[in-house]
């Protein structure tokens, strides 16, 4: 038998495994529930199982209490990291590091089939999923049955209230079991707004959380959307158009394509054509103005590129092949002239012309001129186990836009040796960013630290300079 340590800093209990089925033990392998369970700390929904931490207001020092496969760590908090995750059927391996010894362990334990690798956020005094022979029952977190195995899909619980499936019909259970929507459902769509579909006899309704009927269930849409900034899009008769939160149509289906809304706005398709419009319907790029809109080929859809594109005002439209930019009023403002271009950041984008990557700020003006031969992408510092990690992810960049990361970018100086470029710091042997300001840099073999204006924070003395922690190195 060996614990998997799920919990970070403050935690009660552990699952554990034995002879093929879970339990529940204290941190000091006390067993709080004998394992009888094909699975503890998941959830389940449209053939998807994911694991889950579980995490209490409880907090300790943790000591292997003699059991084997769980190393001494003495001090929070304990970090945990996913690896060798394998989708099929095989091994997740657990990793621990305490930050204070720097102790490590190991162990492994069968995974459950799913198509997502990243835990979701832990569960703090709510209600604990568990799963046996393929249906799922809960237990509170002293590890009392409150409902045995019975449902077929299952939804993590939010504030105390989670969707449940049962015999084909979806309803909604409270935190001790109680049904407080009844499960007569035949499809739910869930958003983060607090606004609900759900379908009763090929027709849709809308309600609250409370289970409160907005509209009845009388309309005959072939499919529904989230809601999302207050509207949803409806698909009738293979169109798309768009109601609001009480149901009330705002814009007649007659799209071919449609984005979810960023704020105020949304990309729609006619004939293979795309626009944006507002939520009254009006177009702000009229639709078939532009080959396309957002920075990728024709064949893609903007949906992807919509948030970053609109986060600083400026989308990117291609005409005649080339890319320039409008504004949110639909007036162009960086005429197309470019192979390439990435969302602006801190009012900066790089562009690609004649071949060559520069950068132009939102007036249009190339503050450095395409010059570099390469787009390196987003270089960034990152910690790892073992040590720190280094390096530039060109198809990334709606993590680092967010962090506001500048892109970067590279020419060859002779074979091996290149200069990399971001804006208004010059050009390094190598760059990567370690926050909005700061950058991590070498010059003619050494290594020191620039800010976002080229300012010398930490100068050019060191062989290397590992990045531990904020503002330690």
């Amino acid at each position: 038998m060996f614990l998997i340590l799920i919990a970070l800093e403050d935690f009660k209990l552990i699952p554990y495994q034995k002879d093929g089925k879970w339990g529940l033990a204290d941190i000091n392998g006390k067993v709080v529930v004998e394992p009888k369970y094909d699975g503890i700390g998941i959830y389940g929904y449209s053939q998807d199982i994911v694991s889950i931490p579980i995490i209490v207001s409880e907090s300790k020092n943790i000591s292997n209490a003699g059991i084997t496969g769980v190393a001494k760590l003495k001090y929070n908090p304990v970090y945990l990291a996913w690896t060798n995750y394998d989708e099929n059927y095989t091994t997740l391996e657990y990793s621990f590091t305490s930050s204070a010894e720097g102790v490590e362990a190991k162990a492994t334990m069968k995974t459950f089939p799913t198509s997502i690798s990243d835990y979701v956020k832990p569960i703090i005094d709510e209600p604990i999923w568990v799963l046996k022979d393929g249906k799922f029952g809960v237990v509170d977190i002293s590890g009392r049955e409150i409902v045995p195995p019975k449902y077929d899909e299952v939804f993590p619980f939010e504030k105390g209230r989670a969707w449940v499936k049962l015999n084909g019909k979806y309803g909604m259970i409270d935190k001790n079991g109680k049904e407080v929507i009844p499960i007569k459902y035949d499809a739910v769509v869930v958003s983060d707004e607090g606004i609900i579909w759900v379908k009763i006899d090929d027709k849709w309704g809308i309600m609250d959380t409370s289970g409160k009927e907005i509209s009845p269930p009388v309309y005959d849409y072939e499919a529904v959307t989230p809601f999302t900034n207050g509207v949803a899009w409806i698909l009738k008769d293979n169109k798309w158009g768009l109601v609001d939160g009480s149901g009330k149509i705002v814009i007649p289906p007659k799209f071919e394509g449609a984005c979810p809304f960023v704020g105020e706005f949304s990309a729609v398709m006619i004939e293979n054509k795309w626009g944006l419009i507002d939520k009254t319907g009006k177009e702000i790029i009229p639709i078939g103005k532009y080959e396309n809109i957002g920075i990728r080929d024709n064949d893609a859809t903007p949906c992807d590129d919509l948030e970053d594109l609109l986060r600083e005002g400026l989308i990117a439209v291609k005409s005649d092949g080339k890319f320039g930019f409008v504004d949110k009023n639909g007036k162009l403002v960086i005429p197309p002239r470019y192979e390439e271009v990435m969302p602006f950041v801190r009012g900066i984008s790089a562009v690609k012309r004649n071949g060559k990557w520069g950068f132009v700020d939102k007036r249009g003006k190339e503050i450095v001129p395409p010059t570099y031969d390469d787009f390196e992408g987003y270089c960034y510092v990152e910690k790892e186990k073992g040590g720190i990690s280094y390096g530039c992810c060109s198809d990334c960049y709606y993590n680092y836009l967010k962090k506001g990361y500048f892109p970067v970018l590279r020419k060859k100086v002779r074979d091996f040796v290149y200069k990399y470029s971001a804006p208004f710091v010059g050009e390094y042997d190598f760059l990567a960013q370690i926050d909005s300001n700061l950058f991590l840099a070498e010059k003619d073999g050494k290594w020191g630290l620039i800010d976002k204006n080229n300012k010398e924070v930490v100068p050019f003395k060191y062989d290397y300079l590992f990045h531990l922690r904020k503002n330690l190195f």
